[in-house]
Order: structure tokens, then C-alpha cells, then sequence
């Protein structure tokens, strides 16, 4: 069985949850350990952190302070690839959007399409009556 830790508690602990989601026992707060045993530790406080944190959960410690100043500049947005979330979220909008688009446009003509069968149906019975067939 892997062992698995939780950080912010920082015990060893049995999770409880389904996969992929791991819930701990004591805090009660979603497990980000993988169970691989491998841990960063806190300068400040010496809390063990999941492998690719940036910030202490204890003591809030940035671990990456030159990183967070500079991505505050401007060209740090286009050298990270955070725009390139932002360009599949757009596209994914506007494709939701036609498609939306398109099923309306669909449906004008599905409904345009059973008004004229109803008035059809209508009309004939009219007709059948009318005659007395």
C-alpha cells in the first residue's frame, strides 16, 4: 500500500475518497500527494510540501519570489504559456457559441418543418370532413 501524507496536517494518513480524489481523515481537505514519498520542505518552518508547490501552506513562504516578481511584468504573460489556456478557452467559447448557434438554426427549420405536417394534417382533415368520407 503507498503511503500517503497529508500537508497540511502534516501526518501520515489512510485517505479516504475515490480515485482520483483523496480526502484526509483528520483535516478534511482534498490530499495533493501523489504517493510517490517524495516531499519539498519548508526553509522557514520546515513543513513538508507536495514536490510542486511555490508556497507554504503553514507559513505562506513564496518559494519562487523572483518568479512572482516577474510575473507581474509585461512580457512575462506571452514568454509563460498561460497564454495558450487562454486561446484554447477562447476557442472553445466561440465553438460553443456556433454550435449553440447552429442547433437553433436547426431547429427553426425542424419546427418550421412540423407546423407546415401539422397544418397539412389539419387541412385534410378539414377536407375529410367537409366531404363526409
Amino acid at each position: 500500500m503507498k503511503k500517503f501524507y497529508c500537508f497540511y496536517c502534516q501526518q501520515d494518513v489512510k485517505p479516504r475518497g475515490f480515485w482520483p480524489f483523496r480526502i484526509c481523515p483528520n483535516c478534511n481537505r482534498r490530499m495533493s500527494d501523489d504517493g510517490s514519498g517524495f516531499y519539498k520542505v519548508c526553509d522557514v518552518c520546515g513543513a513538508n510540501l507536495p514536490t510542486n508547490a511555490h508556497k507554504c501552506v503553514r507559513c505562506g513562504y513564496n518559494f519562487n519570489l523572483q518568479n512572482a516578481v516577474e510575473n507581474y511584468e509585461m512580457g512575462a504573460f506571452f514568454n509563460s504559456n498561460a497564454w495558450i489556456s487562454w486561446i484554447f478557452l477562447i476557442l472553445a467559447l466561440a465553438v460553443s457559441i456556433v454550435a449553440a448557434f447552429g442547433l437553433l438554426y436547426v431547429m427553426l427549420y425542424v419546427i418550421g418543418i412540423m407546423a407546415i405536417f401539422a397544418l397539412v394534417v389539419f387541412l385534410f382533415n378539414l377536407l375529410r370532413l367537409w366531404l363526409h368520407i
